[in-house]
């Protein structure tokens, strides 16, 4: 007979006398065991001596921790190694397309902010005579590259210039392949 279900039985009220006594039985061993305490006394747990807790520790730490340490290091070598070979060989071609020198970079942007200034009737309050009215504020090299053709990556300068005395900044991207530009930004 199995209590759980004898004892559903004498829960919801259809149990039979059998049943009803069964379960009695196995309370009454129950509550004599958890009263009994030279019962629950005499399986008591083994102690490990220090050599088992020695190998337990050490099959731990290789096994949990070391193995898939080594192995996420591993991978993320192998992913390194890959990502730097393909970039490093799109750095180089960019490299080799490279026409323009940085200083030929900004001063074709000087050129392109002063014909810029010049055919625009909204930047008359800018006082620049000629190119070299504007100074360089900042010159930043930009890798572009295309994901499916590597070979045609290249270099662009982002290039700020300024006109102090007219409180004016203009920001121009120069490609160093061929030294087409466009304007980015103006304040």
């Amino acid at each position: 007979m199995n209590f759980d279900e004898a004892f559903n039985h004498c829960r919801d009220g259809v149990a039979t006398e059998e049943e009803k006594q069964f379960v009695k039985e196995q309370l009454a061993k129950a509550n004599e065991f958890l009263q009994n305490e030279s019962v629950r006394e005499e399986s008591p747990v083994k102690e490990a001596d220090a050599e088992d807790v020695k190998k337990a520790k050490k099959k731990f730490k290789w096994k949990y921790i070391v193995i898939p340490f080594c192995s996420l290091v591993c991978a993320l070598a192998v992913i390194a190694a890959i990502l730097g070979g393909v970039f490093g060989s799109a750095a180089s071609y960019a490299k080799k397309s490279a026409v323009y020198s940085k200083s030929a970079c900004i001063d074709i942007a000087k050129a392109k902010a002063f014909e810029f200034v010049s055919d625009s009737n909204n930047f008359t309050y800018v006082n620049a005579a000629s190119k070299d009215d504007f100074q360089t504020e900042d010159a930043e090299a930009d890798f572009n590259y295309n994901g499916k053709d590597l070979k045609n990556s290249y270099y662009t300068y982002i290039i700020e210039l300024e006109v102090k005395r007219s409180d004016f900044e203009i920001k121009i991207e120069v490609d160093t392949r061929n030294g087409d530009c466009k304007v980015i930004k103006v304040d």
